[in-house]
């Protein structure tokens, strides 16, 4: 973490009181604390990850306190209007520019060996098998020439999944994702799932898709959801599944330094507007089955054009608390699977991916997921307790603050600040007691221990 000069901690710290709240300490009653490596699965093949890497990244997201895994397997259409979906195993048939050329289709011998791996160590899996038409072109704007064709070719692909996850014992399918142009197929898609339930005894999903952005528009501000969905003839399938899934990318920032406060208040408002009334017409809770700010800036201004440009980790944590603050206890929304945690460790020097390893919004994962941050609150508690003189418990709030990467409270009756840092996990202190400097005392891990958190 780079060692912030005694003026900038001020001006922060001054900042924090000024535009940060407090907030809950950590996610209720969510079925889903998620986790994956993007759809299809970007780092998934026959070779890797390896055995040992799977094996890190697994007890790293356990510590992270993820309790489910979406894996993505993918099929392909030769062509928009193609009436048959089928495997590619072969890399070099599958055109360079598709959607889902990062991979060819995983066997089904090592998805089963993955999925085995996740759920022997206590974590959930969610399938997702996706459609790619093998050239440029999204899966949302097929155009079979028969759709009945289509969707026999369709439902063998599904239920092929749908036995797979069946006997490895995933406990979540995905029926669909971001099949836009089908939606109006009402009587075609209940007679899949029913086909699906059948054979398969897990949750059924669809993943709308390509809802809260407009992909092909330049400024991303139009809302698919409204035009897509909330039309009376579409999507009444929705109705004969168990959770609906919405892919988050709409702006929640309007510049690079916006605050988590307006992230939070932003990202607040779209729910209220578009995901509310899916929840009204449907009855079903919802789920994020795609979510990724890379730590660039500008990322939460526009998660899908800025995932690539100048470093800044704070905006990816910053833009994770917001979501986390205005989703972790809505009745209706049952958890998210962001493209964080990939299967195989590793610290992104460049800082430009979607990865959360080794960076401050792991932290923020850590605290909100019920994993290793979040006894924060503990502490903080603990520390009121042992030296009241110097933390006295009228702290500004009930709960923690963040301003990337601290969770933090302040003692105005002594003018003291005592956090924790979500990059590195540890403890800070500033104000009186340091003599205005900002001043780290050791790890949150011993101190946890020492106070019995």
């Amino acid at each position: 973490m780079n060692v912030l000069s005694n003026v900038v901690a001020r001006v922060m710290f001054v900042l924090l009181i000024t535009f940060s709240v407090p907030v809950p300490a950590q996610v209720v009653g969510w079925t889903f604390k998620g986790a994956s490596s993007g759809v299809p699965s970007w780092d998934l093949t026959e070779t890797t990850p390896r055995d040992e890497d799977l094996k890190e990244a697994i007890e790293r997201m356990k510590r992270n306190g993820v309790n489910w895994y979406e894996i993505g397997v993918a099929w392909f259409m030769p062509s928009l209007t193609s009436i048959v979906v089928e495997p590619i195993y072969d890399r070099e048939r599958i055109h360079p520019a598709a959607s889902g050329s990062l991979l060819p289709t995983v066997s089904d011998q090592r998805l089963e060996q993955v999925i085995a791996k996740f759920r022997t160590n206590g974590i959930k899996v969610y399938l997702r098998p996706s459609v790619e038409p093998n050239m440029a072109a999204w899966r949302g704007d097929i155009a079979p020439t028969d759709w009945n064709q289509w969707f026999n070719s369709y439902t063998g692909f599904i239920t092929h999944y749908a036995r797979l996850a069946q006997r490895s014992g995933a406990e979540m399918l995905s029926v669909g994702l971001e099949l836009n142009s089908s939606v109006g197929r009402t009587e075609n898609w209940r007679a899949l799932i029913a086909a699906v339930r059948s054979v398969y005894s897990g949750a059924i999903s669809y993943d709308c898709g390509g809802v809260l952005y407009h992909g092909r528009d330049e400024d991303y501000t139009t809302m698919d959801l409204v035009r897509n969905w909330q039309a009376a003839s579409v999507g009444d399938f929705l109705s004969a599944v168990d959770y609906i899934g919405i892919d988050w990318y709409p702006p929640i920032a309007s510049r690079s330094d916006s605050s988590v406060a307006e992230m939070t208040e932003n990202a607040r408002a779209i729910a209220d507007q578009f995901l509310r009334p899916l929840v009204q017409r449907f009855g079903k809770p919802i789920y994020f089955g795609e979510i990724d700010y890379a730590s660039v800036d500008r990322s939460a201004m526009n998660p899908l054009l800025y995932r690539s440009g100048n470093i800044d980790e704070g905006e990816q944590a910053s833009a994770f608390e917001a979501i986390f603050r205005v989703f972790s206890n809505q009745p209706w929304f049952a958890g998210m699977f962001p493209a964080s945690h990939f299967l195989t460790v590793f610290k992104d020097q460049a800082g430009t991916t979607n990865s959360i390893w080794f960076k401050p919004a792991e932290g923020v994962f850590q605290r909100w997921y019920g994993g290793a941050l979040a006894k924060a609150g503990c502490l903080f508690d603990w520390a009121e307790r042992t030296y009241p003189t110097l933390f006295p418990n009228s702290h500004i709030g009930n709960g923690l603050d963040y301003y990337a990467p601290y969770y933090y409270r302040y003692y105005p009756g002594s003018a003291n600040y005592v956090g924790v840092s979500s990059d590195n996990q540890r403890v800070w202190l500033l104000g009186s007691i340091t003599g205005g400097q900002l001043t780290e005392v050791g790890t949150f891990e011993a101190f946890a221990a020492t106070a019995g958190c």
